[in-house]
């Protein structure tokens, strides 16, 4: 397939009439998160026109799908998914599977990949600096000081 792609090097077309995928193993750290970046798009050149892509790892399925139209050789419409993962062990594997069988005869064409990255996702809240812990220790402190004289100005007027 002569196509446009997102990375300098090449892309992968993962199915033609079968089933097609490309795996990898990579080293992790148990019980970190990790999060997959990766640029998708199809093969317009054969059925189906929408591309199933299905990626496993960590025990994870991810099922993804891309509609070729309007598609074409200089213009593909690369997309960017991405998800996250807890790694289990210190070794993991991603699969990429399209599974085009099935879905529209001879010359079927698979889902295209690109530019796959792993890395160790952010940390899902942001640790609170000195001086945040600082103003919100203060605001505790005003709201809580206004309460108790609104509170003990109830009591007096009871």
């Amino acid at each position: 397939m002569g196509c446009s792609r997102i990375s300098t090097k090449s892309s992968i077309d993962s199915g033609n009439a079968t089933i097609g995928g490309i795996e990898q193993t990579f080293d992790t750290v148990p019980g970190q998160k990790y999060q997959v970046a990766f640029d998708l798009a199809g093969n317009y050149g054969g059925l189906p026109v929408v591309k199933p892509l299905q990626v496993m790892v960590a025990g994870q399925t991810h099922n993804y799908t891309f509609d070729t139209t309007g598609a074409g050789q200089f213009d593909m419409k690369w997309t960017t998914k991405t998800f996250t993962f807890v790694a289990l062990s210190s070794g993991s594997t991603i699969s990429f599977v399209s599974d085009t069988t099935g879905l529209g005869g001879i010359g079927n064409a698979g889902a295209a990949l690109d530019n796959v990255r792993i890395t160790p996702a952010p940390n899902d809240a942001p640790a609170l600096g000195m001086r945040s812990l600082l103003l919100v220790a203060a605001l505790l402190l005003v709201c809580g000081s206004g309460l108790a004289r609104r509170k003990a100005g109830a009591l007096r007027g009871s």
